[in-house]
């Protein structure tokens, strides 16, 4: 509240960081909190670290439809490929009913990194999804 008016872009980021900063201590409630806080205040991620947090909060706030525009768009524009981008947003698509989106992500995860239980795992779901739809 320090922060005069102006400073808005300011507020974001140092909310938002604080969210991560409390991730790193443990504290995962208040850290989830705080990023949605942040993204709701209007944070814009501006690198895949960042995405990365966002998406994951997002996800785990029940609000993956919101976390797939941020997490696509990091992906996209990555410089190195990213399993663990990659595979958040194969589960953000799978969270918003976007099967097919959910496993062409998860293939490209594996195809970065292919020793990933938990991709493996929710690739499998999404597989056995997909084939009762379509029965």
């Amino acid at each position: 509240d320090a922060l005069p008016a102006e400073a808005d872009i300011l507020r974001r980021s140092l909310f938002f960081y604080r969210g991560i900063c409390l991730h790193k201590l443990g504290r995962e409630d208040e850290a989830q909190t705080v990023l949605i806080q942040a993204l709701d205040a209007g944070f814009i991620p501006e690198n895949s670290e960042e995405a990365l947090c966002a998406g994951r909060a997002l996800i785990a706030a029940g609000r993956a439809e919101a976390a797939v525009p941020i997490l696509e768009v990091a992906a996209l524009r990555a410089v190195d490929s990213d399993a663990a981008l990659w595979a958040a947003l194969g589960q953000a698509h799978f969270q918003s009913g976007s099967i097919t989106l959910s496993l062409s992500a998860f293939k490209e995860s594996l195809r970065i990194a292919p020793n990933q239980a938990g991709v493996l795992a929710q690739r499998a779901s999404a597989l056995i999804l997909r084939s009762s739809l379509w029965r």
